[in-house]
């Protein structure tokens, strides 16, 4: 069994095929709504590949995942960023930025709430005063209607992926069991574990750590928070 993000970062852009432009812009757009200034320093909590890392317009960039393969390939396509291997919710490195991120779904993948606080708590001593953090949640009704029970498959680059997905509605738990084919034959198997967390609960520990809540949207197009989006957008600051 591999860890989850090795085999699986060899074909995640291809698979995902997500345009970062329109995020980067929305995310671009709530910070200068509230700066009225673009920000000089940067940092992606849970950066992946770097899809949104390379392409947001700030001079001091940071991107940060625990997944050595997935910083592999955000470094061969951005050399002049800085990627650091590390887990996002314990590090130090010791210097603040204007603006934080963690986008797509990462925080999801913080199963332990007491984490989650820690993690929060990293990013209100790595901002600036006044700095501001951006995040997105995967949505209940977006794990109900894509994941629960369902199979799916893709080919891409001579893998073939089976992705198996379950959520344990009370315990707010997805599971999604990963294998990787190679001509037919079995080459790895990943397990991804998610939590769902209602914007309540994210809120409570925005406030414990110091962050306040200024804004919730959806699917990044949008800062009205609306019962069918996939993903809850929302801004926090440093107070």
């Amino acid at each position: 069994m591999s860890l989850p993000y090795s085999m699986f970062a060899e074909i995640y852009d291809k698979t995902m095929a997500l345009d970062y432009l329109p995020w980067a812009n929305y995310i671009k757009e709530a910070y200068l709504a509230e700066k009225r200034k673009k920000p000089g320093s940067f940092l992606d909590l849970g950066c992946g590949t770097g899809g949104l890392t390379r392409i947001f317009p700030a001079k001091n960039k940071v991107g940060m995942d625990k997944s050595p393969q997935m910083l592999e390939i955000a470094q061969k396509n951005d050399p002049e960023t800085e990627y650091i291997l590390a887990d996002i919710t314990n590090f130090q490195l010791n210097r603040k930025f204007d603006l934080i991120i963690s986008t797509h779904d990462t925080l999801n993948y913080i199963i332990d709430p007491d984490s989650a606080e820690l993690l929060f708590s990293n990013i209100y001593d790595h901002l600036h005063p006044n700095g501001l953090f951006f995040g997105d949640i995967a949505s209940e009704y977006n794990i109900l209607k894509n994941f629960d029970k369902k199979i799916l498959e893709e080919d891409q680059d001579g893998l073939h992926l089976v992705w198996e997905n379950n959520y344990d509605r009370l315990e707010g738990i997805l599971t999604s069991k990963l294998r990787f084919y190679k001509n037919g034959i079995l080459a790895g198997e990943e397990t991804h574990l998610q939590r769902y967390y209602a914007m309540a609960e994210i809120e409570k520990m925005l406030a414990k750590s110091g962050l306040q809540l200024l804004a919730t949207g959806s699917d990044y197009y949008s800062w009205e928070e609306e019962a069918n989006s996939s993903l809850v957008t929302f801004m926090a600051k440093k107070i």
